[in-house]
């Protein structure tokens, strides 16, 4: 009788297993996908001095697009004497904006302003140069001249993603060369940064900076109103090296 009894439970125990055993009659993939594209939309430009609120300016780009120049001063060195027997420098004036919160206009440092909305924090870089040199209305043209970028500072809207300042204070010769102010290496540079010439302005009484300075050489310059023309490229393909 007890070899009996054993034997049925092990039987029993052994189809239990048996129906708890899964059987896969069929099995298929499906797929899932998602598109993107970067922002496009133009950027307001930002305070110089707190890079929480924003301005309006002469030197407004209005540039849509992911990768983008939003804000670029327009530099004006004022009126000056000649001089035929000594270099001069010029200091630039203050950038006359108006500043949400703040009535009127006030005083700002000369700034240029660069937006990443790329996703990935793909990189790029930021270079200036004479691309048209200072003429008159009489078409003589002003040689020599140097554009001076001192004092510069980098204020960013994503904290730790500020790119990198290339070299100390910056000379833009009047030669048609590219002079790279800014790197962002891959990872770096997104969102919006601010290029601050001169230290902070505020108020309405500053009316220039050393931020900015025109050299002219002795002779160079004659009576009249000189033009010429700046211009900022910025590329999508940094420097990983610097």
């Amino acid at each position: 009788m007890k070899l009996s009894k054993l034997t049925t439970i092990i039987a029993a125990s052994l189809l239990t297993l048996g129906l708890a055993t899964p059987v896969m009659a069929a099995s298929w993939d499906s797929t899932a996908t998602v598109s993107f594209t970067d922002p496009s939309s133009v950027t307001t430009p930002l305070d110089p001095n707190d890079a929480a609120t924003e301005l309006t300016g002469s030197g407004t780009t209005n540039q849509s697009g992911s990768l983008t120049i939003d804000y670029a001063s327009k530099l004006d060195f004022g009126q000056r004497t000649t001089s035929n027997t000594q270099e001069q420098t010029f200091n630039a004036k203050t950038d006359t904006v108006q500043i949400d919160g703040i009535a009127g206009s006030v005083k700002r440092s000369n700034f240029v302003q660069v937006t990443d909305k790329r996703g990935g924090g793909l990189g790029w870089q930021l270079a200036a140069k004479q691309s048209l040199p200072f003429k008159n209305g009489e078409e003589h043209q002003m040689t020599g001249t140097k554009i001076l970028f001192n004092d510069r500072a980098v204020l960013g809207t994503e904290s730790g993603q500020e790119p990198t300042m290339v070299g100390g204070n910056v000379t833009v010769l009047a030669d048609d060369a590219n002079v790279k102010l800014l790197n962002a290496p891959t990872g770096k540079g997104t969102g919006t940064t601010i290029h601050r010439f001169g230290g902070e302005v505020t108020g309405t009484e500053q009316e220039e900076t050393t931020g900015v300075q025109l050299v002219v050489p002795a002779g160079a310059a004659r009576a009249g109103t000189y033009n010429g023309t700046l211009t900022w490229t910025l590329e999508d393909t940094p420097d990983e090296t610097v």
